[in-house]
């Protein structure tokens, strides 16, 4: 017990008796640092951005990026033409104006009567995860997939409310 208090009186002299460095010095020390942190990070932070911007230019271009952005676009004010004119006007505008617009309008129109056949026909199941049977909850699921949950212990309908 007693060496630990030595110990403990011997750490406080060496703090009390610790010299401070002097106001002056420390604010040299500070503006210097502000200095070079001031002169070195701008001008390489304007050269990584240009680098990094080059970079990702070079690499958008040489993907095909381009030709997609500027598709993109054409279908976006296809979109909007059908919004504001109308679906048949704009299906027709579509036409006189190029071919390959309106193939693109019609996959589109295929693709969002797909898109209503797969979610139309849903089935409520009880499902009772395997491994975890406490935690069952209801989803909806096609009627392909309904054969599979009952294999494993689901059943149809909604589960019961505790």
């Amino acid at each position: 017990m007693r060496r630990h208090d030595e110990h403990k009186r011997f750490l406080k002299r060496l703090e009390n008796e610790r010299p401070q460095p002097r106001d002056e010095f420390l604010s040299a020390i500070a503006d210097q640092l502000e200095s070079r942190q001031a002169r070195r990070g701008g001008a390489w932070r304007v050269a990584f951005a240009g680098g990094f911007t080059a970079l990702l230019a070079l690499a958008f271009a040489l993907t095909g990026g381009i030709g997609y952005a500027a598709s993109a676009v054409q279908g976006g004010t296809t979109a909007v033409t059908s919004l504001v004119v109308g679906s048949s006007k704009a299906d027709k505008a579509n036409t006189s104006t190029s071919a390959v617009q309106g193939n693109r309008a019609q996959q589109k129109g295929n693709q969002q009567s797909s898109a209503r056949k797969q979610y139309q026909k849903k089935v409520a199941i009880c499902h009772r995860p395997p491994g975890n049977p406490e935690n069952e909850h209801t989803i909806f699921v096609s009627e392909n997939a309904v054969p599979a949950h009952e294999a494993h212990g689901d059943t149809r309908g909604r589960c019961p409310l505790r």
